[in-house]
């Protein structure tokens, strides 16, 4: 196969290859075929220009006898149209850099000369035949078309050379290429010969060396082609069946049964007709044989009735002996605790056993002889249905655990097929699934349990020792060691040095008589920071009530441990902080009692005064408007208090409001000019002065 593909690839790789050289010899034939038909117009350009220039130079005997193009006297006039239409057609068919510079020159020359050569249609060289100036260039024209004519020649030779070597090229691409598809072809076919060989040796051997066996017969049904098996297995040779197989072969009871078989098969063509049958062999037995007759004389490839017969008496004879069995211990199947029936092959019952009526509406007498479908319609499609057809159509022993709800119960059910029918095992496991059901359910919660603690707690499990089996990432995010350093050791590991040896063996006695301890420890990580943990300790007890695990349950509460060592202090503090303020208080009542005693006076001075006195607080909100800023502004004191200062709309000239709050609060104090507005929007020019009052910084 390999070597196969291997071929097919390099012969594609040359195909490719030589269909590329094809292609670019095949341009290169049109580039030269192009240049050989431009090579041709440039040289009869060339010519005609030469007759053209002659003809006009006839009538002069200097132009005539020093012209070596020329061959002869040709009497008859040419014009200048006709010689400039020759030397465009000259300058557009011209390619190669020699002829485009002599037809330049000679564009030039000619068209400078033609009013010399003609005029008015008649030759120049008529009135002026002595000029020796307009003899030299002609010649030196003459010369350039000798030249043109030459050197077009030369590459209308060598252009057709190539074309001739680029023609030859394409021809020898041409039959490389058709000489490899060829041996592609040939290859091709011979493969397909080699596999087609190799299919029906391998078909072949396979009907040969397989122990069905498989027949060809005419429509006399004799056959002209039998397998090896087919004498294998009935003792009859190729030469015995020359006839075919004689009726009385067939065992009296399935006679019909193939006679019946046949008719259907000739009004079917082409269907596989399944039967089974008892045909008599050569040592006088009875064979059991099971397959298909199949009417295929409208293939061509095939036109004969092919017969696929496999030995089934092994099992048949196994079946009857089940049967045979089952009938015997018939009495055994009515006693067992599981249900069992049997059906024909048309369904219908034919046994049912004492605990098979559980489940069976009508009587054992009324149930026989029905149908199993018209006994139990709610199983129609389901997958009893199914699987009970599976193995009457498939003789194979099929297995069902699933649940019926038209009984609301859990079957557990094995079918064995027979010929007869099949029998059907069957019991009632409702109550084990549901214990399974309600097991899956309990894993289940207990698995969720786990996760939330996992997820929610510090959790650690030791055995009856104290020695750490399990850790989850909690437990190793606040000790800071990884599980791999936990696991193995013990307790110690953790162990802060806090608590006292009577704590921590207080805690032993407890979780080893089997009781949960809870309380708070304070543990070290790995890098020596302190750690507290409300911890619960459970035991694990076993069958004899001793402890075989611990589990530890606990929850970080360093932050609430901080917390409250903080509000110790914070109420230390403050009983000291209360106490130094009582102190100070005591102290400074004397002196806010003058500070009042003073502002009282300088407010009454305020009132009386009759410079105009504003107070705002630090929000800007006016607290004090004595008399004259009342007549001045026009605001009443119960108008203006409470309102801010932005309502005077203040303006300082020479200045920012931001440079005036900038001194003032730097120095204390400010002084200057402002221009304040009274209620009626009056400007008032004012001489101010702004100062701190004492801690409350009033204005």
């Amino acid at each position: 196969m390999r070597k196969t593909i291997l071929f097919y690839l390099l012969a594609f790789l040359v195909l490719v290859i030589s269909f590329l050289f094809f292609n670019k010899t095949y341009r290169e034939m049109i580039h030269y075929t192009e240049l050989s038909k431009g090579g041709n117009t440039a040289y009869a350009a060339y010519q005609n220009l030469s007759k053209s220039i002659n003809n006009a130079a006839i009538i002069t005997p200097e132009l005539t006898r020093i012209t070596d193009s020329s061959t002869g006297i040709r009497l008859f006039y040419t014009g200048s149209e006709l010689i400039m239409q020759q030397l465009d057609t000259l300058k557009l068919s011209v390619t190669d850099s020699i002829n485009i510079q002599i037809a330049e020159r000679l564009y030039v020359n000619i068209k400078s000369e033609l009013p010399w050569l003609l005029k008015s249609n008649v030759p120049d060289s008529i009135l002026h035949h002595n000029a020796p100036d307009h003899i030299a260039i002609f010649q030196y024209i003459d010369s350039l078309i000798s030249q043109g004519i030459t050197r077009t020649s030369f590459l209308i030779d060598y252009r057709n050379t190539k074309l001739k070597e680029a023609f030859n090229k394409m021809k020898a691409a041409m039959i490389l290429f058709i000489v490899l598809s060829g041996i592609l072809l040939f290859y091709t076919a011979v493969n397909i010969f080699r596999q087609k060989s190799k299919h029906e040796k391998q078909f072949r051997s396979l009907i040969e060396s397989s122990d069905d066996i498989i027949a060809m017969l005419d429509e006399n049904m004799r056959p002209f082609y039998r397998s090896p098996s087919a004498e294998r297995l009935t003792g009859f040779t190729s030469a015995d069946r020359k006839e075919g197989v004689k009726i009385d072969e067939i065992h009296p009871e399935d006679q019909e049964k193939i006679n019946a078989c046949l008719l259907e098969m000739r009004a079917h063509p082409g269907k596989a007709i399944s039967v089974t049958y008892r045909m008599k062999h050569k040592n006088g037995h009875y064979i059991w044989l099971e397959g298909t007759f199949t009417d295929l004389f409208n293939d061509p490839n095939v036109r004969a009735i092919v017969a696929n017969m496999r030995d089934v008496t092994k099992r048949r004879e196994a079946e009857q002996e089940v049967i045979k069995v089952y009938k015997e211990k018939e009495t055994v199947l009515n006693r067992i605790n599981d249900a069992v029936v049997s059906v024909d092959n048309e369904w219908r019952y034919t046994f049912l056993n004492d605990a098979a009526m559980v489940t069976h509406p009508l009587s054992k007498d009324e149930t026989l002889g029905k149908v199993i479908w018209d006994i139990h319609p709610g199983m129609s499609g389901t997958i009893f249905w199914e699987k009970y057809h599976e193995a009457m159509s498939l003789r194979k022993v099929v297995e069902i655990e699933d649940y019926y709800a038209p009984m609301d119960t859990w079957f557990s059910v094995k079918v064995y097929p027979s010929s007869d029918g099949l029998t059907i095992f069957y019991k009632d496991i409702t109550s084990g699934k549901k214990a399974e059901q309600e097991l899956s359910k309990s894993l289940k919660e207990i698995t969720d349990y786990k996760y939330a603690l996992d997820e929610s707690s510090i959790v650690a499990v030791t055995d009856q020792k104290g020695t750490i089996k399990y850790v989850n990432g909690n437990f190793c995010r606040i000790s800071k060691y990884s599980v791999e350093e936990l696991i193995g050791q013990n307790h110690r590991i953790v162990n802060s040095g806090y608590h006292s040896k009577e704590f921590i063996r207080n805690i032993w006695t407890t979780i080893a008589n089997g009781r949960i301890w809870r309380g708070e420890l304070k543990n070290k990580a790995k890098d020596g920071s302190a750690y507290w943990v409300d911890t619960t300790i459970v035991p694990f007890l076993n069958e004899e009530g001793k402890p075989y695990q611990y589990v530890a349950i606990r929850s970080d509460i360093t932050e609430r441990k901080k917390a409250e060592y903080e509000i110790i202090q914070l109420n230390t503090n403050l009983e000291e902080k209360v106490f130094e303020r009582t102190r100070e208080l005591s102290e400074s009542k004397i002196e806010l009692t003058e500070t009042l005693e003073r502002i009282s006076f300088l407010a009454s001075i305020a009132d009386n005064i009759q410079d105009l006195v504003i107070s705002t607080d630090l929000s800007s909100g006016i607290t004090r408007w004595n008399d004259a800023a009342e007549k001045l502004l026009e605001w009443k004191s119960e108008e203006i208090l409470g309102r801010t200062s932005d309502v005077l709309k203040v303006i300082y000239p020479g200045e920012t409001t931001e440079q005036v709050h900038k001194a003032f609060y730097e120095k204390g104090y400010w002084q200057g000019e402002a221009i304040y507005h009274s209620k009626s929007g009056k400007p008032i020019n004012i001489l101010a002065t702004a100062s701190h009052l004492k801690d409350n910084k009033k204005i």
